[in-house]
């Protein structure tokens, strides 16, 4: 998996925290579409209030089982960060459907149950195969404060047939917790394979990714 996403280089007076907007994605089945559009635009007004370097995050590209998600944690190093994309390893070559979840804190002990955690990003998305990124996108941007820890649920929605379609490509980790990869900014812990929906997990697991 790849992470793109944007360092907030310098932030203005109000903190990271401050300037979180609800759910786009949500809030545009409840709003008139007028409403919806002031609260695109103030996506747009919360970038610009920083000085942004946008950067990239890559796992190790090693797996060799699948299952149709993973859950892991994402800890914000010193400065906060927008998360604007992920790019993700699979064996399927046809349109999948994904579903993008987020919580506060870590996803340890909330694998079985959707409570406390809110969707960023779903759709469709044409599956490149292996050894070829699949772009998630478009996900709502994501701010995340420093020193901060979020829970990510990656998956596809399981197909009825016996194909690898629908699988994300992942791999066997030392312990749930340890890290994954990091940079300065950021780093990705291990975590769980997990079948479709907030369904049985095997712990030890690592997002695997181009």
């Amino acid at each position: 998996m790849t992470a793109v996403y944007f360092v907030l280089l310098q932030q203005n007076p109000f903190s990271a925290a401050s300037l979180h907007t609800p759910n786009i994605q949500t809030l545009s089945k409840q709003l008139p579409s007028e409403t919806t559009q002031v609260l695109k635009k103030f996506r747009s007004i919360e970038r610009n209030i920083y000085n942004v370097n946008e950067k990239s995050l890559t796992t190790n590209y090693d797996g060799e089982r699948v299952l149709n998600g993973n859950m892991f944690d994402i800890v914000v190093k010193e400065k906060p960060i927008v998360i604007d994309n992920f790019d993700v390893h699979t064996a399927s070559n046809v349109i999948i459907s994904y579903m993008v979840w987020m919580r506060e804190g870590s996803y340890i002990t909330h694998e079985l149950s959707p409570t406390n955690w809110y969707v960023v990003g779903c759709g469709e998305a044409q599956g490149y195969g292996i050894s070829f990124p699949t772009s998630l996108n478009p996900i709502n941007e994501v701010l995340l404060d420093h020193s901060s820890v979020r829970g990510l649920y990656i998956t596809f929605e399981r197909r009825n047939d016996e194909s690898i379609d629908g699988y994300m490509i992942y791999g066997v980790g030392t312990q749930s917790g340890s890290v994954n990869v990091q940079n300065e900014d950021l780093q990705i812990l291990v975590g769980t394979a997990n079948t479709f929906l907030f369904g049985v997990y095997f712990n030890h697991r690592y997002v695997d990714s181009i």
